[in-house]
């Protein structure tokens, strides 16, 4: 039973370690919805957006 609350615990640390360390940056995006329909193929359900290097002082202000 203590075994189990060691493992619990550890999870529950690790878990709120993961997402401190996710939560330093913010990603927003804007634009207009427009009224055109498409079709989406199932071949792009995955894919991987390069957003390349950026220096920190090309963010100067949040948001």
């Amino acid at each position: 039973m203590k075994y189990n609350n060691v493992i619990f615990l550890g999870l529950c640390l690790g878990l709120t370690t993961y997402s401190a360390l996710s939560a330093d940056s913010v990603i927003k995006i804007s634009g207009r919805v427009l009224d055109y329909g498409c079709t989406v193929s199932s071949d792009s359900l995955n894919f991987t957006v390069d957003l390349q290097k950026n220096s920190a002082r090309q963010f100067p202000t949040t948001g």
